[in-house]
């Protein structure tokens, strides 16, 4: 989602809760049905692990996307490719060994 996006209350709220399984479906089908308007087919989509190296969330997200996108005469396939082997560092660690 634009950047600018970001900044109204419902799309932010939005972004924040596709990130757990937990959410609503309903959650993940509006957020999928906007990103499949950006997508030309044929595609293949590609769940990105999450710090912890997850990605049931990101591949729940991208199930909805390809319904959209096989929904308009198109095809998407999901395809879990990317595997994380240990988890990431977060961000703000590395600001925190700057300032030490």
């Amino acid at each position: 989602m634009a950047r600018s996006r970001l900044r109204k209350p419902k799309t932010r709220r939005l972004a924040y809760a596709i990130k757990s399984i937990a959410s609503p479906s309903a959650d993940f089908d509006t957020a999928a049905r906007e990103m499949a308007a950006l997508i030309t087919s044929p595609c293949w989509l590609v769940p990105v692990p999450d710090s912890t190296g997850n990605t049931d969330a990101n591949a729940r997200l991208a199930s909805h996307i390809a319904r959209y996108v096989a929904s308009a005469a198109g095809t998407a396939q999901v395809v879990k490719a990317i595997y994380r082997t240990h988890p990431a560092i977060h961000f703000n660690l590395f600001s925190l060994a700057a300032i030490c």
